[in-house]
């Protein structure tokens, strides 16, 4: 009898030389010893498949895999599926008419991981609109999408820097009754930040969602707050620096970047615009302040109306204030 570790060895080869004769015969022989299948088992078939060219029967492998196997497939661990059908616009279109055709001319049901594996590629080759566009296939293709479903979905609207879609992409998973989990509301809030402009409020509001859910942000979420309101001149950016002081994340490098940007005033130029106009605009006001005061002082000597020592003080203190 073959032991098991030889048949992965076998498995192995199999798959990275794309041999899924090779490898089927090697799950014979683990039948044979009474294996309890695992995903280190079922890869190496996919990955041969994908090798052979076969996406089709790839995809029959994920759906055996689902009711065969002790660890479910995970789209984490299907990079060489995704990269194969993402190789270019005519292989992810002919992978998806294999799905098409499993589903609607065999009658045989898909796993989802197969339907995720499809919007991942679109993701690779950063077309969002084929993106969505596939996700709207989920019901005649009969799959009920899942968390990692919507996350990939939300990455479209991340790419695009839409926040409508991430919003419509939000209320179906809330309709589909599945509790976000980290990577979710990380998109959410960096497609809010992504937005050009001063409006992204929003995307504090998901970051304390965030946190009362009870996941902590991560540093690249932090740092790309501090980064947007040290742009737009918001102090909220030593609050979030404080925030990821108290949560463990080194701050050395942004505590440099905001005391640079304060030096440099390496903002948004029309926040810089718009602050160089109010100050102007304030020099004026407290310059004809002052002229008026003077002004005052001089019609009180031409008359000989000399102010008392409690209106000198007074005037003579807001001079020196505006002065100041």
């Amino acid at each position: 009898m073959i032991p098991e570790g030889l048949c992965l060895q076998v498995l192995s080869v199999a798959g990275r030389h794309g041999e899924p004769a090779l490898a089927t015969s090697v799950f014979e022989a683990l039948s044979n010893l009474g294996v309890t299948y695992r995903e280190h088992h079922f890869l190496p078939l996919i990955e041969a498949y994908v090798q052979a060219g076969d996406i089709r029967q790839a995809f029959i492998v994920l759906s055996i895999m689902r009711e065969s196997s002790l660890t479910p497939p995970q789209i984490s661990t299907l990079g060489f599926l995704v990269s194969a059908i993402s190789s270019s616009i005519d292989n992810l279109d002919k992978a998806f008419f294999a799905l098409q055709d499993l589903v609607l001319k065999e009658g045989k049901r898909i796993d989802i991981t197969a339907f995720n594996a499809l919007l991942q590629g679109c993701i690779f080759l950063e077309d969002a609109s084929r993106a969505i566009s596939t996700y709207r296939e989920a019901k005649p293709l009969k799959v009920t999408p899942n968390l990692e479903t919507f996350n990939i979905l939300l990455h479209a609207a991340q790419i695009v820097g839409h926040t409508e879609l991430a919003m419509y992409i939000l209320s179906d998973l809330k309709a589909a009754q599945i509790t976000p989990n980290e990577d979710t509301y990380g998109r959410i809030i960096i497609t809010y930040l992504a937005v050009p402009g001063p409006e992204y409020d929003q995307a504090f509001l998901y970051l304390e969602e965030m946190k009362k859910a009870g996941y902590i942000p991560s540093s690249g979420i932090y740092a790309t707050f501090v980064k947007k309101c040290v742009y737009h001149n918001d102090d909220r950016a030593w609050t979030v620096l404080e925030e990821m002081e108290r949560c463990g994340y080194r701050i050395k490098e942004l505590t440099d970047y905001i005391r640079n940007a304060e030096q440099n005033d390496a903002r948004d130029p029309r926040m810089r615009r718009s602050q160089l106009k109010m100050q102007a605009y304030v020099r004026r006001r407290e310059a004809g302040e002052t002229e008026e005061m003077f002004r005052g002082l001089r019609q009180m000597v031409n008359r000989k109306e000399y102010p008392s020592s409690v209106e000198e003080d007074g005037i003579v203190g807001q001079i020196y204030k505006e002065t100041m």
